[in-house]
């Protein structure tokens, strides 16, 4: 997917972002509503320390009966003690009357500053507003659910079931605290496909398995992620159920547009300058693939070499054998290759001639790739990751004060 692929809004959704005051500029909160029931699933964060709006998402999916989402930024509500669970109920309670729902079929998400409760009478103030823009069109609420991201994140697709066409569109947000575990990384997947709770929730676990779980900014997990997909049948597609073959098209097509927002949210890290591809082939399983290719790309000095484009690939090889060795791999050096860019620099347990000037010139690229061979099967996989710069530090070091 790229960033002019067309937007294809699914059927009974309307979408709103609205400035609520919550952040100190620029609008903040987002609304995401069916004008009928969803199925709904949803991936949350692995973090033991976990917001309210993760609890809630956990105890309603899978689940039926949904109707909307709020998503408010500048403030995570999280680890606030009781007065962040109040915020929390009082805010899917606020946008349930504002919508004239249930307020147990409105999921909440936030994202911002641990440890303060979120002032729910500002967003309460906002919401007339925001119920009267609601429209089908969900980059208004794609560009109201950002923190540090300099840019909003979406993309969509079009499946076929059966001959009839059905729509999902997924927005995410993300740039630090990054390295999702289901990082602040939240993302919603709005659709029009019928599905039962339990088909959403076998189309949505390999999706991210195979995306958000395949990236990282800086390795640590936030208390808010999560990824949520809510499926309100408006098409007129059949009824999709765990286990029906024709949940592979829809898997496919999700993860698709999954990977794109993941690549989307590692490009798009604190002060970075370059989207970090590595791709590890020849594993003996899949997992031990995954393993070595994140490894590779939430590596601190990995990530410094390519800030500075030096072509060091000690540091892939070393980072490589880290995680391989923590998930239990006996993967041999011996058999690895390593290429930069393109370029060999290492392989069977040595180092190869190459120009340093050339992938230090190929190291300097928007996108950077490297690879590593394990030599040892048929498995692969590729992780996402982005430069560590100057920026990132000032970014963080300054985010509270």
């Amino acid at each position: 997917m790229h960033e002019d692929t067309p937007i294809h809004p699914p059927l009974g959704w309307r979408y709103a972002g609205v400035r609520s005051g919550i952040r100190s500029e620029g609008r903040d909160t987002a609304l995401l509503v069916s004008d009928r029931p969803c199925a709904a699933a949803a991936r949350v964060t692995t973090n033991l320390a976990k917001a309210p709006c993760v609890y809630r998402a956990k105890a309603a999916t899978p689940g039926s009966d949904l109707r909307a989402v709020v998503v408010v930024s500048g403030c995570a509500n999280a680890l606030a003690g009781a007065a962040g669970k109040a915020a929390d109920d009082a805010l899917a309670a606020s946008v349930g009357a504002a919508l004239a729902v249930d307020p147990a079929s409105v999921l909440t998400a936030t994202t911002g500053i641990v440890g303060v409760p979120l002032a729910v009478s500002k967003v309460e103030a906002a919401l007339p507003t925001a119920v009267a823009g609601l429209k089908a069109d969900p980059e208004v609420a794609a560009g109201a659910i950002l923190t540090t991201d300099t840019r909003p994140k979406s993309a969509s697709a079009v499946v076929s079931i059966d001959g009839i066409s059905a729509r999902l569109h997924v927005m995410g947000k993300g740039a630090g605290m990054i390295h999702p575990n289901m990082a602040t990384m939240l993302a919603f997947v709005t659709t029009d496909l019928t599905l039962t709770p339990a088909g959403a929730d076998q189309v949505l676990g390999p999706a991210v398995s195979r995306s958000f779980n395949r990236i990282s900014v800086d390795g640590d997990t936030s208390c808010n992620d999560m990824v949520m997909l809510l499926a309100n049948g408006a098409s007129g597609a059949p009824r999709l159920d765990a286990g029906d073959p024709r949940l592979a098209a829809v898997e496919d097509a999700l993860t698709e547009l999954l990977v794109d927002i993941a690549k989307k949210i590692a490009a798009d890290g604190e002060g970075a300058n370059h989207l970090v591809a590595v791709t590890v082939t020849g594993a003996a399983t899949e997992a031990e693939a995954h393993a070595a290719a994140r490894g590779v790309a939430r590596s601190n000095l990995v990530k410094a070499a390519v800030f500075g484009a030096d072509p060091n690939w000690g540091r892939i090889a070393v980072a490589a054998g880290q995680h391989l060795a923590e998930h239990g791999s006996d993967a041999d050096p011996e058999r690895w290759r390593i290429s930069i860019c393109g370029v060999p620099v290492f392989a069977h347990g040595a180092p190869v001639p190459f120009s340093a000037r050339e992938v230090s010139a190929a190291l300097k690229a928007p996108e950077v790739t490297i690879a590593l061979d394990l030599g040892d099967g048929q498995a692969s996989a590729t992780a996402w990751g982005c430069d560590l710069s100057y920026d990132y530090v000032r970014i963080n070091a300054e985010y509270h004060t």
